[in-house]
């Protein structure tokens, strides 16, 4: 999980592109040199992946993050195929209005594996902040 404190330096920052594959989440502003990443840390045998649950990417460009919430969700136990799934997300609030992505984690009762653990990147002016 990462750090309301942590997250708060996102508020009030500019972001030109923002990117989602796989289990990465990547919002840069070039000119600045300001660069936030939200993945995947751990390498469990688990399958992780991001997507938007509600919004749009383009709202979180060129417009400033006024908060970013962290929302963690225990997960679910499927008995009938023993496959266990949790997830966690994150709400950016702009002036465009608001988006949610979503990591989830599946995994097997056979398999090691804890579900989407993200760790946050933080670089300005090519120093890592976090």
């Amino acid at each position: 999980m990462i750090s309301q404190q942590e997250l708060d330096r996102m508020v009030g920052k500019v972001f030109t592109e923002v990117s989602i594959w796989e289990y990465t989440l990547l919002l840069e502003n070039k000119q600045d040199r300001c660069s936030f990443r939200f993945y995947h840390q751990e390498s469990w045998s688990e399958q992780v992946y991001a997507e938007v649950d509600i919004g749009n990417l383009s709202d979180l460009v060129n417009s400033p993050i006024l908060s970013v919430k962290e929302k963690y969700d225990g997960g679910e136990h499927d008995d009938d195929n023993g496959t266990n799934r949790n997830w966690i997300s994150y709400e950016f609030e702009t002036t465009k209005g608001i988006v949610i992505v979503y990591w989830e984690g599946r995994y097997h009762d056979d398999e090691d594996g804890y579900g989407p653990s993200l760790a946050l990147q933080a670089v300005v002016n090519g120093m890592n902040l976090l």
